[in-house]
């Protein structure tokens, strides 16, 4: 039997280069200021809703909120 791993997510192994890589997208579309401190909170806010312990909707006004954006969820 082959079998064939693939973490997209971190969900096996752990490291920073996924969430820093998306989260400096998200920052960019947000057109905000990317550092460390906006890397953890969308990596939590990202797991969380993962996990679905957040809805979308929940994602995303937790998200407009911490950095000042308007988003629709669209």
């Amino acid at each position: 039997m082959i079998g064939l791993i693939l973490d997209h997510n971190g969900v096996i192994c752990e490291g920073d280069d996924f969430y820093k890589e998306r989260s400096q997208r998200i920052a960019k579309i947000f057109s905000i200021n990317w550092n460390e401190d906006v890397m953890h909170y969308w990596k939590k806010i990202y797991v969380e809703a993962s996990l679905g312990k957040l809805s979308l909707e929940e994602y995303y006004k937790n998200l407009s909120d911490a950095f000042d954006v308007k988003l629709n969820g669209n």
